[in-house]
C-alpha cells in the first residue's frame, strides 16, 4: 500500500504591520491524512530540536495507525512544540521530558498508560501562571492551589476529582496543614479546575448582630416564624456535596428575647434587611 507521506516544512512570512513592525516567523505545519503517526514524530523531531523516542510496536504507534486528517497550519516559531503536543493529544499520545535540563529528549507515550512516568515528570507551574497553560493540550503538570477560606477541603477534593482525566491520569490531593490542594493533569483541565476553586474560595460575607424590639407581635410566635421563612431556605441540598462547608455559608440565626419581646438576628447584612422587611410587615397591632 503506498502512503502519502506528508513532512513538516519550515516557511517564512513576511509582512508589515499597520505599526511598521515585522509580524513574527511562522513556522507551517502540513499533516496528511494518510500519514503514519510514527512519521509524524520522526519529522516533528527535526521541527522542535529534540529527539523523540517512541515504540513502534505500542498500540497507539502500531503501523497501521494514521494521522487521518489534512491539515495545513502556522504558528509562531517557538510554539512549534506546543502545536505538536496539541495534535498528539488528539490521537491520545503525550510527550514526556526526560533527560538533564537543556539536553533533555522527548518520549511518547500513550496518554492512557499506566506507566508513572507521566505523573513523575509532571511539570510544575506556580498557580499564578496558571493562565499562560490554558491552551498547552497534551501538556501535564502539577500545580499547588492555596485556598484561603474553603476549610472542607476533604470535599473539596471529592468534587474536584469528578473533573480529572480519567484511568488514574489525572489526581487531586488536598494538604490542610498548608490549606492547598495539589492537582495533576493536563494543562488545559488544571487551569479550568483551579479557575472553580478560584470562583468558590472567596471571602464569606460579614455577618452582624441586631436586636429588634417588637411593638405588637409575640417574640416567641415571631421567632419561629421567621425561622421558618429564613434558616429552612438556607439548608444545603443533601443531594449535592457540601462544597460550602465552614464559613462559606452563614446561615440567618434567629431567637426570640422574652423579657424584652425581641428577636434576636445574627445574619449577613443582605439577610438582616430581608428578616427585618418581613418584621415590619407583621409586627402590626391585632385586627390589621
Amino acid at each position: 500500500m503506498r502512503f502519502s507521506m506528508a513532512v513538516l516544512t519550515l516557511a517564512l512570512f513576511g509582512c508589515l504591520r499597520s505599526s511598521a513592525q515585522e509580524a513574527p516567523e511562522l513556522t507551517t505545519i502540513t499533516v496528511g491524512k494518510d500519514q503514519q503517526v510514527s512519521a509524524f514524530l520522526d519529522a516533528a523531531a527535526l521541527l522542535v530540536g529534540k529527539p523523540i523516542l517512541y515504540d513502534p510496536n505500542s498500540q497507539r504507534l502500531q503501523k497501521s495507525q494514521m494521522m487521518g486528517v489534512e491539515m495545513i497550519h502556522a504558528v509562531p516559531k517557538g510554539k512549534e512544540l506546543d502545536l505538536v503536543r496539541s495534535i498528539l493529544a488528539f490521537h491520545e499520545i503525550t510527550l514526556i521530558p526526560v533527560g538533564p535540563k537543556g539536553y533533555d529528549i522527548l518520549i511518547a507515550i500513550d496518554s492512557r498508560s499506566t506507566n508513572n512516568l507521566v505523573k513523575n515528570k509532571a511539570v510544575y507551574v506556580d498557580y499564578k501562571d496558571l493562565a499562560r497553560y490554558e491552551d498547552r493540550d497534551g501538556l501535564y503538570i502539577s500545580c499547588a492551589i492555596p485556598i484561603r477560606h474553603i476549610e472542607n477541603l476533604t470535599m473539596l477534593r471529592t468534587a474536584l476529582s469528578t473533573m480529572v482525566t480519567p484511568a488514574g491520569i489525572g489526581r487531586v490531593h488536598e494538604v490542610p496543614g498548608a490549606s492547598r490542594i495539589i492537582i495533576m493533569d493536563y494543562a488545559p483541565t488544571v487551569v479550568a479546575m483551579a479557575r472553580i476553586v478560584q470562583e468558590m474560595d472567596v471571602d464569606p460575607e460579614p455577618v452582624v448582630t441586631q436586636t429588634i424590639v417588637l411593638g405588637h407581635a409575640a417574640a416567641v410566635a415571631l421567632a419561629a416564624t421567621l425561622k421558618e421563612l429564613f434558616v429552612s431556605e438556607a439548608k444545603p441540598d443533601p443531594r449535592q456535596p457540601p462544597m460550602m462547608a465552614g464559613r462559606f455559608v452563614a446561615a440567618p440565626r434567629i431567637a426570640a428575647y422574652e423579657p424584652r419581646n425581641a428577636i434576636v438576628v445574627v445574619a449577613t447584612e443582605k439577610d438582616l434587611a430581608r428578616i427585618r422587611e418581613v418584621i415590619t410587615q407583621l409586627d402590626v397591632p391585632p385586627g390589621e
